[in-house]
């Protein structure tokens, strides 16, 4: 094959590859999850929390497995898997009936978003970098677009969702199917994992290198955990907060896409200063946003203060835009996939008890659920801010 043919055929996984990252975003149930669980099945906020937490635990057993497995076989491969056993997890989730279908379908969920989520990044990175494109932007676009197709998705789905919760769900799979027949037509790229090492070693040896032996690499990772997960656990409240804030049931969707709208335009910002500011000034931006909704929410959640909810959106869509690239830049191209996988193991080690806490929290009272965040995730942010930019004094090295 020539080069331009190659070139052209990169180029056209490229765009396949980026609208099956988008159509996975872009889940239908987002807005109904919550009131699904509580009103259908009589699962309580706490069990909610409980079952996110059984998985993300089944991610955090999967991810560095199936990273590994993406880096030394195909990426390829385990994308389409990947999106195939969620799509079969989704429609598992339209059928519960109790609190062990959902943890069933959850831990399937987990399976399948352990297999593509690494797989995605891998070879999002190797192809931008056959074509000479510039990662860091073209992860920020992403970031951009993905905002659009879940305001597409959530405001459909509270539509429906109100009406016929169970079928919502069932649409949230066929977005993953059909993720899961584009990821078919990939070509695949980057540079395999070669080792004659036994696979487990080899898999702890990469673990030692992110998180040990690379000290800047640790702190994009943690930073990037602490990052994402401030907002994260959030996303679980954001239905409780509007409700206990008067917001009308009928219009939920509606506040899902006005909050969505704060994640466009903080991946839009991201795009635009993509090479102007270091990766510590990065994490301060995103830091600060969080910090200022929190405080206000915390004070007070009415008709009013509901709209700094938006401050977590911006948050979510910024650190979800220059974070990626921070980590991938100070990864070799062999473990892209397994290294990212570790990122997200530590996210979810993170997410775990949270994510059960402030839920649990927000049985008490929405509001709670803020406060504990804030009082959690600031000093984190906090510190994160500040070893990236240890790191940024002249005469510091990266690793």
């Amino acid at each position: 094959m020539s080069s331009h043919s190659e070139r052209v055929v990169t180029q056209h996984s490229l765009v396949l590859l980026r609208a099956e990252m988008l159509l996975t975003s872009a889940v239908f149930a987002m807005p109904i999850f919550t009131i699904f669980f509580k009103s259908e099945i009589g699962l309580s906020l706490a069990q909610i929390g409980l079952s996110q937490a059984i998985f993300t635990f089944a991610l955090l057993l999967l991810n560095v497995p199936t990273g590994w497995i993406a880096d030394r076989f195909s990426r390829k491969a385990c994308n389409i898997a990947g999106d195939l056993i969620a799509a079969g997890a989704f429609l598992f989730y339209a059928t519960a009936n109790s609190f062990a279908d959902v943890v069933i379908a959850e831990i399937a969920l987990g399976i399948g978003l352990a297999f593509s989520g690494g797989a995605d990044v891998g070879l999002l990175r190797a192809y931008c970098k056959s074509l000479g494109r510039s990662y860091e932007k073209v992860s920020a676009q992403i970031a951009k677009w993905r905002p659009g197709a879940e305001i597409f998705a959530v405001s459909i789905g509270g539509f429906i969702g109100a009406h016929h919760p169970r079928t919502t769900i069932a649409l949230s799979g066929l977005t993953y199917l059909i993720g899961a027949i584009l990821s078919m037509f990939l070509v695949e790229a980057g540079e395999r994992r070669r080792t004659d090492t036994h696979p487990l070693k080899d898999m702890w040896r990469i673990v030692v290198y992110a998180l040990h032996g690379h000290k800047r690499l640790r702190w994009s990772i943690l930073s990037f955990a602490f990052g994402r997960e401030s907002t994260h656990p959030l996303v679980w409240v954001l239905t409780p907060l509007l409700v206990f804030a008067g917001v009308p049931l009928t219009i939920i969707g509606v506040a899902w896409a006005f909050n969505l709208a704060a994640v466009w335009l903080g991946a839009q910002l991201a795009e635009t200063t993509t090479g102007r500011l270091r990766d510590w000034q990065l994490m301060a931006v995103g830091a600060v946003s969080f910090t200022i909704a929190a405080a206000i929410l915390s004070l007070d959640v009415n008709l009013i203060t509901i709209g700094f909810y938006a401050g977590f959106g911006f948050a979510r869509g910024w650190f979800s835009a220059v974070m990626p690239p921070i980590i991938q830049k100070y990864t070799p191209d062999d473990m892209q996939s397994t290294v990212w996988s570790v990122a997200g193991s530590v996210a979810q080690v993170v997410y775990i008890p949270l994510i059960w806490a402030i839920a649990a929290l927000g049985d008490i009272e929405p509001r709670v659920s803020v406060i504990g965040s804030l009082v959690i995730f600031v000093p984190l942010l906090a510190l994160c801010t500040w070893k990236l930019r240890q790191f940024d004094r002249p005469g510091r090295l990266a690793g």
